[in-house]
Parts: C-alpha cells; sequence; structure tokens
C-alpha cells in the first residue's frame, strides 16, 4: 500500500472510489424504494466488484475484505437467496460509511485502515440467515442462439486470407456463469487473440454485451493466423473465469455455411467435452456492417493546473479580440469602403466565432453536472428522516445543470446546512401535518437552473416556515436589534435576521441542529462565492432558499461605471438595481449618509471619496447614478459618475508587488487597451455593513408604498417618456452593429450578436409613428422577453427603474389615439406623463409555442 501512496494511481483510485460509492448509495435507495429489481441489483453488484478488485491492487487489506463480504451479500440478493428489508440495508449503508470515511482518511493522508470486524461480523450473519431460509430464485430467461453473417468485406477479408495461406479459425469462448464482468474477460482474450493474429470478426459484438441481459456468456472470434490450434488454446488457458474454448476451422469448404449463417448454441463445459445446453430457439441474427460498430466515448484525465493555465490563455486571447474589434470599429469609421478594411471585418468576425467557441469549449472542461453534488442529498434525507422520525420525500429538478467543479465542492456545506434545518425543524411530524390537513409525508425540491451568467439554486419545504416570532426574541436577547428597532423593521428583515450567529427557531437542540450554527456559516460561504441569498417564507405553507452564484470565477460579467476618467467594474451578480437619487433623498444618520429608497434606508458610499478619485463636472449635480449591490442578506449604494454597460471581463490579480488594495479586488483590460479596476464588493459591503438595520420613522398612510405598484423601466423616445414592465428586461446593452436581415418586417431594423446569440432588432419610432431620429451616443438596446421570445428594442436613452402605482394609471384614450390598443395605460403623476406599453401587441408577436416530449 505505502508504494502506491505517492502512485498516480491513488488519485486515480480514489476518483474511481468516489464515484463506486455514489453509485451504490443511489442504487441501494432504489432498491429500498422500489424494491427487487434485476438492473439495479446488477449494477450495485458490479460497483461492489469494482471496489473489491481495485482495492486488492492498490493494497488495501481490510477494505478488500470488506468489499469482498458486501460482493458476496449483494450476490445473494442477485440470485434471489436474501430478500431486502429494512436492517439488512442499515447494515450496507454503514459498510457504504466506513469506505467513505476510509477515502476521506487517505485525502487527509492517514493510510491506516480501521478495524472492520464488526461489520464484518454482522455482513456474516446475513449470509448464514440466507442459507437457512432461501428465497425462491429468480429464474434468468435463456438466451436465443446466434446466427453468424458474414457480410461482403468480412468474405472478401477471409477469402484474401485463405488464398494466401493463412489459417482461418471459428474461436468459441465460454465464460463461467459466476463471471460478473463477461465484457472485461470478452476483452482480455480479444487483446490476447490480436498477439497471434487478426480478428476479422466477433459475434456479439463486445460493445453490446453489457447492454444484452440475455448475452448466454458464448463469444465466437474469427481469427486469420498462421500459429496453430494448440499455441492459441495454451495462450488463453491462462485467463480465469473460461469454461470452455472450442475451435474450429474456416476453409473453402464450409465457408459457405459461414456465408449463409452459422448457428452458434450456448455450450458449457462438461467433463472435458462439448454439449449443447439447450435447442436453438428463435435465432437472433446479427449482421455486421462496418459502420455498425458501436463508438464508446474515449476519455483522458487532464490535471485541474494545465486547464487553469489554458484557461488563463483564453482569458488573454479575449481580451485581444475585445481591443481588436474596438480598433476595427474606429478604422472602420476612418476608411469607409476600404477594401482592406472589409477584410479586416471579416477576419475579425470569424476570430470572434473562433474565440467564443473556443471559450465556451473551455469553459465546458472545468464544468461538471451538479448532479455530482445533488447525488450525495437522497442518501443524507433518507438518514435524517429515520433519526427525526419523519416522512420525507426529496424530490431534485434540473441536476443536469452545469456549474464549475470548483464551485461545485464550495456550495456544498451551505447546502447540507438547509437541507438539515428544513428536515429538523422546517417539516412538521407526520402526525401534526396529518392534524393540520397536509399530507403525512414532507416534501423538499432541490432545484438548480441557470439565468443568464448565473446559477440558481432553491430548496423548498412545505412546512411550517420560519417562525418570526421566535426570530425577534432571539434577536432581542442576544442583543443585535433593540425593541424599537425591531417594531420598525419589516417582515422581510425580520426573516432575514436568522443569519445572525446563535440565532435559532429550534424548539430543543438536536445533533441534527438547533444550536445556532449554520445560517451564520451559510451566508459566509456565499459571500465568499460573490452570490447572493434570499428567504421567501409562508406560516404553514412553507419556506424557499434561493441562492444566486456565478457560474465560474474566472471569467464573469460585470457592470462597468465611470468614477471620474476611470472605469471600474461591478460582478454584475451582485447588482440588484440602478436608479437616479436627489439631493433631497440623502439623509445622515449616526453620522453616516444613506439614502432613501422605497421608504427604507440603505447606506450611501461615494466611491470618489474611498478610492480617491476626483470627479468630474459638478459635484452637487442632480439627480445622481447610484448602483444597488447586494451581497446575501446586505445591501449597499454606490454613487457614481456614469453607467457604462455590460460587459463579459476576465479577472486578473493585482500580484504580489502591488499587494491586497482595500475596495478592489482585481483588474481587467477593455477593449481600449486602459486598464478597469474590478470592485471588491465584499469590503465594501462588510465595510458598509447593512442589514436593513437603519430606517426611517413609521410612515404615514400617504407616504406608505401602494401594495398594488409594479416596478417598470423608463425611456424616452422622440422625447416622450415610455416604460414597460421589468419583468420583461433582459439586459441594457449599447448598440453594437445591426446587420440587415432579408424579407424582414417594415418594424425590423436587423439582426444582433450578442455573445453568440442572434437577436431581431425592433424599431418601436417607426411603429408608433414617429419617424426615424437616428442613433446618438446615449441610445440603447433592451433585450426583452415578449411572448417567449427574446428581442432588442431600440430607445433613445434608458431612464431610470420605478415603481409605479396602479392608483395613477388612466387607460389610454382611444378616441384620440390610432392604435390605442399599443398603450396599456398612461402614468399620470403630477406633470408627468409616461406611455405604458402594450410590447406583445406592438411588436405583433405570436406566443411561442412549446415543444412537448
Amino acid at each position: 500500500m505505502n508504494d502506491f501512496y505517492n502512485s498516480e494511481y491513488l488519485g486515480v483510485f480514489l476518483d474511481e472510489m468516489d464515484e463506486q460509492l455514489q453509485c451504490l448509495d443511489e442504487s441501494l435507495l432504489i432498491l429500498e424504494n422500489s424494491g427487487s429489481h434485476l438492473e439495479t441489483i446488477q449494477k450495485i453488484f458490479r460497483a461492489a466488484h469494482t471496489l473489491k478488485g481495485s482495492s486488492a491492487v492498490m493494497g488495501f487489506k481490510q477494505l478488500n475484505r470488506l468489499t469482498h463480504q458486501m460482493e458476496s451479500v449483494f450476490e445473494l440478493i442477485r440470485g434471489g437467496q436474501l430478500s431486502v428489508a429494512n436492517e439488512l440495508l442499515n447494515i450496507l449503508f454503514e459498510c457504504i460509511d466506513f469506505i467513505k470515511q476510509l477515502r476521506c482518511s487517505i485525502l487527509a493522508g492517514v493510510m491506516e485502515e480501521e478495524d472492520i470486524s464488526a461489520l464484518m461480523s454482522r455482513l456474516e450473519a446475513i449470509k448464514n440467515s440466507a442459507v437457512s431460509s432461501p428465497v425462491e430464485q429468480e429464474v434468468k430467461p435463456q438466451a436465443p442462439a446466434l446466427h453468424i453473417l458474414f457480410n461482403s468485406i468480412q468474405k472478401e477479408k477471409i477469402e484474401t486470407a485463405l488464398a494466401d495461406g493463412y489459417e482461418v479459425m471459428a474461436i468459441h469462448i465460454h465464460m463461467a456463469e459466476e463471471e460478473s464482468m463477461k465484457y472485461v474477460r470478452a476483452k482480455l482474450v480479444e487483446i490476447n487473440l490480436t498477439e497471434h493474429g487478426e480478428i476479422a470478426a466477433c459475434y456479439p459484438e463486445l460493445e453490446l454485451i453489457e447492454q444484452d441481459d440475455l448475452f448466454s456468456g458464448t463469444v465466437v472470434y474469427i481469427l486469420i493466423t498462421r500459429q496453430g490450434q494448440q499455441d492459441i488454446i495454451q495462450s488463453l488457458k491462462q485467463i480465469s473465469q473460461l469454461d470452455s474454448i472450442h475451435i474450429e476451422y474456416i476453409t473453402n469448404l464450409n465457408l459457405d455455411t459461414f456465408l449463409e449463417g452459422k448457428e452458434v448454441p450456448g455450450i458449457e463445459k462438461n467433463k472435458g467435452s462439448i454439449r449443447e445446453l439447450r435447442e436453438p430457439a428463435k435465432a437472433k441474427e446479427i449482421t455486421v456492417l462496418p459502420e455498425s460498430k458501436v463508438q464508446v466515448p474515449q476519455t483522458v484525465r487532464v490535471d485541474v493546473e494545465r486547464l487553469e493555465e489554458l484557461l488563463n490563455l483564453v482569458g488573454e486571447l479575449i481580451i485581444d479580440n475585445t481591443r481588436l474589434h474596438s480598433i476595427r470599429a474606429r478604422l472602420s469609421e476612418q476608411f469607409k469602403n476600404h477594401s482592406d478594411i472589409n477584410d479586416l471585418n471579416d477576419i475579425a468576425g470569424h476570430l470572434n466565432t473562433v474565440v467564443s467557441d473556443l471559450q465556451e469549449g473551455m469553459m465546458k472542461t472545468r464544468m461538471l453536472p451538479i448532479e455530482h453534488l445533488f447525488g450525495r442529498f437522497p442518501r443524507m434525507m433518507r438518514d435524517l428522516a429515520q433519526k427525526s422520525n419523519k416522512e420525507i420525500e426529496l424530490r431534485i429538478e434540473g441536476k443536469e445543470t452545469e456549474l464549475d467543479r470548483t464551485l461545485i465542492e464550495e456550495i456544498s456545506d451551505p447546502l447540507i446546512h438547509i437541507l438539515r434545518n428544513s428536515a429538523d425543524h422546517g417539516l412538521e411530524l407526520p402526525e401534526e401535518r396529518a392534524a393540520m390537513g397536509k399530507p403525512r409525508k414532507g416534501t423538499i425540491v432541490l432545484r438548480a437552473s441557470h439565468q443568464g451568467n448565473m446559477i440558481v439554486i432553491t430548496i423548498a419545504d412545505d412546512g411550517r416556515g420560519i417562525d418570526v416570532e421566535k426570530v425577534k426574541e432571539m434577536a432581542l436577547r442576544k442583543g443585535y436589534v433593540t425593541a424599537d428597532e425591531l417594531a420598525q423593521m419589516t417582515e422581510k428583515e425580520l426573516v432575514l435576521l436568522i443569519f445572525r450567529s446563535g440565532i435559532s427557531t429550534a424548539q430543543k437542540v438536536t445533533d441534527l441542529s438547533g444550536r445556532g450554527v449554520g445560517m451564520d456559516i451559510v451566508k459566509s460561504h456565499i459571500e465568499k462565492l460573490n452570490g447572493v441569498i434570499d428567504i421567501e417564507t409562508t406560516p404553514n405553507e412553507g419556506t424557499v432558499f434561493t441562492i444566486k452564484v456565478p457560474l465560474t470565477l474566472a471569467i464573469i460579467r460585470s457592470l462597468l461605471v465611470k468614477l471620474g476618467t476611470s472605469t471600474f467594474a461591478v460582478p454584475l451578480v451582485n447588482v440588484i438595481e440602478i436608479f437616479r437619487l436627489r439631493n433631497e433623498d440623502i439623509l445622515t444618520v449616526q453620522g453616516r449618509e444613506v439614502c432613501k429608497f422605497r421608504n427604507q434606508v440603505l447606506p450611501l458610499v461615494r466611491l470618489h471619496r474611498k478610492l480617491q478619485v476626483q470627479t468630474e463636472g459638478d459635484p452637487d449635480k442632480e439627480p445622481l447614478y447610484v448602483v444597488i449591490i447586494g451581497l446575501a442578506d446586505k445591501r449597499v449604494c454606490l454613487v457614481v459618475d456614469q453607467t457604462i454597460g455590460n460587459q463579459e471581463i476576465v479577472i486578473k490579480s493585482l500580484g504580489s508587488y502591488i499587494g491586497n488594495v482595500p475596495y478592489l479586488a482585481g483588474a481587467t483590460i477593455l477593449g481600449d487597451g486602459h486598464v478597469a479596476h474590478i470592485l471588491d464588493v465584499r469590503y465594501i459591503i462588510r465595510e458598509a455593513g447593512s442589514h436593513y438595520e437603519a430606517r426611517l420613522p413609521a410612515a404615514s398612510e400617504g407616504e406608505t408604498a401602494d401594495s398594488q405598484s409594479e416596478k417598470y423601466i423608463t425611456f424616452s423616445l422622440s422625447g416622450m417618456d415610455f416604460a414597460v414592465p421589468i419583468r420583461k428586461m433582459k439586459e441594457i446593452v449599447p448598440v453594437p452593429e445591426i446587420h440587415l436581415l432579408a424579407s424582414a418586417s417594415v418594424y425590423v431594423l436587423g439582426m444582433i450578436n450578442l455573445r453568440g446569440l442572434l437577436f431581431p432588432v425592433y424599431d418601436l419610432q417607426s411603429r408608433l409613428g414617429m419617424g426615424d431620429h437616428g442613433l446618438s451616443s446615449s441610445s440603447r438596446i433592451l433585450i426583452c422577453e415578449v411572448s417567449g421570445h427574446e428581442i432588442g428594442v431600440l430607445v433613445d436613452k434608458v431612464s431610470k427603474v420605478c415603481l409605479l402605482s396602479r392608483a395613477h394609471l388612466e387607460p389610454a384614450p382611444e378616441q384620440l389615439l390610432q392604435n390605442s390598443e399599443l398603450l396599456e395605460a398612461i402614468y399620470k403623476d403630477n406633470q408627468q406623463f409616461i406611455h405604458l406599453l402594450n410590447l406583445e401587441k406592438t411588436l405583433n408577436l405570436e406566443p411561442k409555442r412549446k415543444e412537448v416530449g
């Protein structure tokens, strides 16, 4: 074993061990819930057999003994001599836990194996009970006989070989019935035979063996060779688990028999001779075509550091590609219609496609399905249900969603904490649920999905919800808030107090939860990943935790902002909202600037002062551009000079020479070659520190936000104000190159290419009969989702995001407008008029049909 400790094989062994353990966990859970199923039992047996073989090779003797004993138990289940009971499953799960612990010890550098005598004796007792009370054995259906049938290519090859004086043999191999890995054994035979000649054909094809439950154990190889029969038999005898070897010569005399189809019945060893097991049933004819061979995916293990180096190089390429396009745009303006410029445009366009595909391919090498993480939780929830005497159903959705492998490990602990809390004091006991009219079995739904460049994970339960009164009581007792502050906090803010250390709503401390340790750890983990966490809870209906984290930490999408003459990047995952702020909404609380925003007070950070950047223009001008950033449950407002737009950036370290700089997390190179600094959102928020503690005195009725309000994004067209619901918005981007589209509607300007995706761009001014007023530096394209279609809308200028009360909405006057159906309503407040557009009717888009099946 020690010889392998520093060996390259140890890493492969540990990876394989992890895969097989997860396979055993999943399969045993299926066995527990669905009963005996031949395919599942075979899968379990193969996993145990693989663990047994690899542990023996690596020299882990105790592990080898344990897996051998487990394999014997699985063999009894497979043979129908042992029924699947809870006691048996519990012991097998304990064995798997022991192997997991051994793997963790190896990773930690501890190579000593623990005593397994207790587990071995319990498994032995189960084996003995199976012998004393056998269960009726399941009869496996017999496989039909095979027909060998050569195709024209094989026929020509054999005829040529016979003409050149080669021997052509049909070598019949029958494997032992107890052999569980028949494909591996057949592959060993194939490798052996290739040392003696050329294999012209094989029946059945080896790749089909594992997929065929009716495989009889007989394989026939057609070998072209110059060696004799005895030499080949002696060589094959070195391979174990072969019941019989029979060789039949193919000559010009019997070749026609094979061409027409020669039957190959099942055979077994019987006192040194070969006899038929059964009469030929309905023949299963296999015709081998040249292109019919099943393609087995080829994989290769690559060191993660090499992938990191390649990803860094791709990042450099992305930066240079952005710079190239910036220079191309400037040259195109200076030298229009020049032939060399046209060639440059073609080259830049093709390079952009190649770089995008290369980036996507490299990112995929780092990505793993989140199933690798979610697959651990069903077993955990089973154990939690038993410990807490509850009935729990865990539903997993979106397990095919891919995430960076480094993030998969980082996000594991937060999810475990939330799932344990949901199971322990989120879900009620079965009797309690039945008394409330709920199903006795509680449900927890774990769901993953992509949302732009982020992954969204939700954990929803149908339990009792978070008891806000208990949260208030604990927060007050621990001194986190005062009674006056509690009185002014909203229900949402009270719920978010659960992220404070030591706060728990559990009735009593158990080995699962209740110590107040967990939710604060969850928050800190999510913060480290540059993510956001949110909670929605309803009494007696349940709780939903929503976690948003970036897909990868290497290349991120950011909001570029201007501070003076410098450009800064804010990770888009942390950007909550952008709005314009008036000076009258800026207040001072306890010597710190805060801003009033929708009846709540948020810390206001003037980055110019923090970063010592000179602002351009009048510092007292209004309204101010403000970006709300969020991390976990915290929110902070940043004052900036200007927002530029969204851009994908490559994070570059500031280097050891510069070291850690307050407020900065790194840097990136923009398309114009200038350096932009990436703001350290964690540092800024930690220093500003908002948990929504600061609040205004209770507002009067007239100032209370209308519950019938909705968020809109407002923009201008030809000097008029319009708005669309923000829920329909996907992104706001500067106007890129718009490509004309043949046979397009009169209202479609063309197509734009945004990160490899094509979006049609609609001209609202033309649709609304306003005429064409051209483009300006403030023109923007709104990426919206309309009737299931993602489209772009060209506007003159984006104004702000605001909350419009329905109390101020009036229907569009039909008698004054030609197309009043294009407007949902008109918002009127004092002297402000905003036209609320009906995008579906304005753009005349039919609802997108959903594909079924």
